[in-house]
């Protein structure tokens, strides 16, 4: 695995780990999210835990301790998540920019696009 894979792995593990904590944990901060994009909340509690294993496959794979291919089967699972979470998002008119902690796709298409791109350079 290149030296930009492996930073870009870790970084979108980290992010991914609190996210993914924020959405399992079920605090204040997400409890509003499961309502505004009209799913149940443990819909959204199960996000948060994929979104905590495909962590966990990022950051094992950058440090070598798993192999290569559950590092890019991770990141493009995450980035078949963030489509996904892009389209809950247009789904209920939110628009590109977040105005507060529950809405806007950007945030996900960006984690989306980076985790494509770095599933594409784990392959490399």
């Amino acid at each position: 695995m290149s030296t930009i894979a492996e930073i870009l792995s870790i970084v979108l593990a980290l992010v991914f780990l609190l996210s993914g904590a924020v959405k399992f944990s079920g605090t204040e901060m997400a409890a509003g999210a499961p309502g505004h994009l009209q799913i149940a909340p443990s819909t959204y509690r199960l996000a948060g835990i994929l979104e905590l294993l495909g962590a966990l496959g990022l950051f094992l794979a950058a440090i070598g301790v798993i192999g290569t291919t559950l590092g890019w089967l991770a990141a493009f699972c995450l980035a078949a998540m963030m489509a996904m979470a892009v389209k809950f998002h247009v789904s209920v008119g939110d628009g590109a920019v977040p105005e507060n902690q529950t809405d806007g796709w950007a945030p996900a298409a960006v984690l989306g696009c980076l985790s494509l791109l770095t599933g594409l350079l784990i392959l490399l």
